[in-house]
């Protein structure tokens, strides 16, 4: 443990901690080193780490924190707590009780969870008890991008404790082969293919009657609880570059994700973007191989049709908070390589209409169609009624939101949960009038071993392994 962070991780935040104290540190030459080393060493203290287009960052701590479920949203920042009730209205709210919190040039990291699809629709009928929505503003910020490592910190000691960290991690890097995955770890795989299995037919029946275009459902694979997080994280990141990738401990929940896709991404200069992927196929690992598996996905009536319904989804909403004759289509059914799997891609892109900021944007796009279905509402419905189980993070997003306006999400797929001493992996597919159960039960099923395969268990005492 680096000199200095005990006092850090003790310390209580006093009236001159409002503003961020600043270190540059060169560019790390395994900043993944310098993530784990971060998230490795904060003991007891919650944080979120965030990789998207511009490399990582890390907020550790809670300077501020807002949490909202179904009843209220509630915020604890310097000043004291603000509670307001829960409404339709509230997901609005957010941005503004953010900025009272009292820290300046804050930035938020959290999650925000499925429920809250509906729960911004005021169908609070449709959400369950567990929060939906939980931000802190951190006492610690690491940003390592390819142009260098700005550290950020409320406390003097702080900043000390994150500066010798990395410089530390900076000389020693990473150190010997990725930890091997364990092949057991995933021997439920298939445990509830019954259910689920029933749960399309379902689908099936209400897509006929004219509920839905399509529906996404999702089945909860359980893992054994001391699986290590922080390793597999690491694990997966070596082996794969997926488009974005998070890994949190917050208020109980920890995850670790692999995301092929962000819901929605607001640049500085106003650009929005919108990820799609839907159609999916295992990636056969050779160019032959995988080129004939594009070819499939291609022809494929069924993947090719889910993946138009999204892409027209996507288009109305965003059309609603960009300027329309910005918005385009770009890559429309390009075939992308996610690690173990292939699917078919497509960006919406546009720029932000005057009179909207980025939480609008958010607001408008979320959750990402490729998580639910079509319509949204009339999809989550049908969500509710068909899984046994709620979602909680899983169908969502993790967000970093500043007080400059922009707005970064991955969403919240390919990645493996813990919380009350239990473990999972949830995992989903499109369904749509050609669907067929079997083939949408593989479908989770490739997509769960997608995170799955990189699965560690943690190191107990006496085993080197």
């Amino acid at each position: 443990m680096a000199d200095g962070s005990a006092h850090s991780k003790k310390a209580t935040l006093d009236d001159t901690d409002s503003r961020y104290r600043e270190s540059v540190l060169p560019v790390m030459a395994d900043r993944l080193a310098g993530v784990v080393g971060l998230v490795t060493d904060v003991d007891d203290r919650d944080y979120v780490c965030f990789e998207g287009d511009d490399g990582w960052c890390v907020g550790v701590g809670r300077a501020a924190e807002l949490v909202a479920d179904r009843r209220r949203v509630v915020l604890k920042g310097r000043h004291g707590r603000v509670e307001l009730p829960w409404d339709r209205g509230s997901i609005g709210a957010v941005p503004a009780l953010l900025a009272s919190a009292g820290l300046a040039g804050w930035r938020a990291y959290g999650w925000c969870g499925f429920d809250l699809a509906a729960a911004k629709e005021g169908r609070l009928d449709l959400v369950d008890d567990r929060p939906f929505l939980h931000f802190i503003i951190p006492e610690v910020e690491v940003r390592l991008s390819p142009a260098g490592t700005l550290l950020r910190a409320l406390r003097a000691s702080d900043l000390e404790w994150a500066q010798a960290l990395l410089m530390a991690r900076a000389t020693h890097g990473h150190e010997g082969p990725v930890t091997a995955a364990a092949p057991d770890m995933l021997d439920q795989l298939d445990a509830s293919r019954h259910d689920y299995e029933v749960a399309v037919d379902k689908a099936l029946h209400a897509i006929h009657l004219g509920r839905v275009q399509k529906v996404v459902l999702a089945r909860k694979i359980p893992v054994p609880a001391d699986v290590d997080l922080i390793g597999t994280y690491e694990a997966g990141r070596r082996r794969t570059t997926p488009a974005r990738s998070f890994l949190f401990a917050l208020g109980g929940l920890e995850a670790a994700g692999l995301s092929p896709e962000s819901v929605v991404r607001v640049g500085d200069d106003g650009t929005v973007t919108s990820q799609l992927l839907a159609g999916t196929r295992p990636a056969a690992g050779y160019p032959a191989g995988d080129a004939a598996v594009r070819e499939e996905l291609l022809r494929d009536p069924k993947e090719v049709f889910e993946h138009a319904v999204s892409v027209r989804a996507a288009l109305d909403e965003i059309g609603t908070v960009c300027d329309p004759a910005s918005v385009v289509v770009e890559g429309l059914l390009s075939v992308k390589n996610c690690g173990s799997l292939q699917h078919l891609a497509s960006t919406v892109r546009g720029r932000m209409a005057d009179g909207c900021t980025a939480w609008d944007v958010f607001t408008a796009l979320f959750p990402a169609v490729t998580l639910t279905g079509t319509p949204k509402l009339a999809a989550c419905e049908l969500i509710r009624e068909l899984e046994k189980e709620g979602r909680a993070a899983y169908g969502g997003a993790v967000v970093t939101f500043g007080a400059s306006g922009t707005l970064d999400t991955a969403a919240v797929l390919r990645a493996v949960f813990r919380s009350d001493g239990q473990a999972w992996i949830q995992a989903g597919a499109g369904i749509v009038a050609q669907s067929r159960p079997d083939r949408e039960f593989t479908e989770t099923r490739e997509k769960a071993l997608a995170i799955g395969r990189h699965l560690v268990p943690r190191r107990r005492e006496g085993n080197p392994s």
